[in-house]
C-alpha cells in the first residue's frame, strides 16, 4: 500500500511538472510579439525623484457632494450614503492593512531605489533612498470633499486641481510634507473621470505632467505632487476586476482592492512619469527609438493584465498609449503634425496587437493522476 500511494503521488507530481512546461511553452508562444525586454533600468527620476524614498501616506479623498453624509461603521471606517457598493470603507481597510500583521505585499517595492547610478539596474547594497515600508499602515488621512458636485465627466486637470486641493486640506503645503504623500482621488458613482470606462479602470499621474489636457497644474509650494484616478469601479463590474479573486457577492470589490493597490505600487516606485509625461520628455527621439519603449510598455501591460476575458481592457491601454503617442508627436513642432492614417501605420508597427496570453486558471493548473481523478 505505501508503495502504491508512492507511486500516484510521484504520477501526480509529473503530471503538475507537465502542465508546468506546457504553460512555460504557452507562455513563449503567446508573447511572441513581445520579446524578452530585459532588466527595468533607472533614468534618473524627475529633479531627482525616482522613488517614494520613506514610508508611503496614503490620503484618500472621495471627491463631491455625490458620496452624500457621512457616517462611521463599527471598524470606524467613514461610510458614505452615496457609496451603495462600500468603496470607501474597503479602501480605508485595505490600506490601513499595510505594513501590519506581517504582510509581505509591501515589502516587493522596497526592492526600488533613487541612489542607483542613472542607467543601472540595480541598487547599491548600502541604498538608503529605497521605497520605504508602511509599518503600522499607509493609511494617512481621509477626506469627503462636498465643497462641490464632482464633474460628471473630469478631465486629467480637474484631477490634478482636486489633488493639490486635498494636500492643502491635510496641511501638506511643502515639498518635505509631500515628499511621501500619495493623493488617491476617488470618483463618486455615476461618473467618469477622464473617460472612465474606456482606456482604464484606474491610473496615477502628476500634478506638472506636460501631458495633462488643459495643462499642468502648480503648487503653492513649487514642486508637484503624485495622485490616483480612482473612479467608481462597481460600475462596470467584471470589466474592472469584480470576482476576480471571490465569486458571487463576496467579489464584487475584488477589482477595487486590486486597482487600488496596482496603481499605488507604481506610484511609489515612479510617482513622476507616467506614459504620457515621458512620451512628451522623449517626442523629440527618433520613432524608431520611441517605438522600442512603448513596445516595451504595452508588453509589460499584456504580460500583467492579458487574461481571459480582458480583451476589451488590453485593448484600451494600446489605444490609449497610441492616443498619448500621437499627441507627443504632434507637439514637435509646426511640422510634427501627424494624422491618424499615418498614425495608425506607425502604432501597428511598433505596439504588438493585444491579444490573451494566460489560460483559464482551471487550465492553467489542472492536473490529474494517471486515474483521471482531480489533485486537490
Amino acid at each position: 500500500m505505501p508503495d502504491r500511494r508512492a507511486r500516484r503521488w510521484l504520477a501526480a507530481i509529473l503530471v503538475v511538472l507537465a502542465q508546468l512546461v506546457a504553460l512555460c511553452a504557452f507562455a513563449s508562444v503567446a508573447t511572441a510579439d513581445c520579446p524578452q525586454c530585459g532588466n527595468v533600468y533607472y533614468h534618473g527620476g524627475l529633479d531627482g525623484v525616482g522613488v517614494i524614498a520613506s514610508a508611503p501616506k496614503v490620503y484618500l479623498v472621495f471627491w463631491g457632494s455625490q458620496w452624500g453624509s457621512e457616517s462611521p461603521n463599527a471598524d470606524w471606517y467613514a461610510t458614505y450614503s452615496g457609496d451603495p457598493s462600500g468603496v470607501a470603507p474597503r479602501l480605508q481597510a485595505f490600506f490601513k492593512g499595510l505594513g501590519t500583521g506581517g504582510e509581505t505585499w509591501s515589502g516587493v517595492v522596497t526592492q526600488y531605489c533613487q541612489d542607483a547610478g542613472t542607467n543601472t539596474d540595480s541598487c547599491p547594497a548600502s541604498s538608503l533612498q529605497r521605497v520605504g515600508y508602511p509599518w503600522g499602515g499607509a493609511l494617512a488621512g481621509v477626506w469627503e470633499d462636498t465643497s462641490a458636485a464632482a464633474p460628471s465627466s473630469a478631465t486629467a486637470h480637474q484631477m490634478a486641481v482636486e489633488a493639490v486641493s486635498a494636500a492643502e486640506h491635510f496641511g501638506n503645503t511643502t515639498t518635505a510634507a509631500n515628499s511621501a504623500a500619495v493623493y488617491m482621488i476617488v470618483s463618486p458613482t455615476g461618473t467618469h473621470p477622464e473617460g472612465f470606462p474606456g482606456p482604464f479602470c484606474a491610473r496615477h499621474d502628476y500634478t506638472s505632467d506636460p501631458g495633462l489636457n488643459d495643462g499642468p497644474v502648480s503648487t503653492s509650494w513649487g514642486t508637484p505632487i503624485p495622485y490616483i484616478n480612482m473612479p467608481y469601479l462597481p460600475d462596470v463590474g467584471t470589466a474592472c476586476g469584480a470576482n476576480d479573486v471571490n465569486p458571487g457577492a463576496a467579489g464584487a470589490l475584488d477589482g477595487v482592492t486590486i486597482e487600488a493597490g496596482h496603481e499605488y505600487a507604481e506610484t511609489l516606485t515612479d510617482p513622476f512619469a507616467p506614459p504620457s509625461a515621458e512620451l512628451m520628455r522623449r517626442r523629440h527621439l527618433p520613432i524608431a527609438e520611441q517605438g522600442q519603449w512603448l513596445r516595451s510598455v504595452v508588453c509589460g501591460h499584456s504580460a500583467y493584465y492579458a487574461v481571459p476575458d480582458n480583451s476589451q481592457a488590453i485593448t484600451a491601454f494600446r489605444n490609449g498609449v497610441t492616443r498619448h503617442w500621437r499627441r507627443a508627436l504632434c507637439r514637435r513642432g509646426q511640422r510634427g503634425r501627424v494624422n491618424w492614417t499615418r498614425m495608425r501605420r506607425i502604432a501597428d508597427h511598433w505596439l504588438p496587437i493585444p491579444r490573451i496570453l494566460h489560460p483559464w486558471p482551471d487550465v492553467r493548473l489542472d492536473a490529474r493522476t494517471q486515474g483521471k481523478s482531480p489533485v486537490r
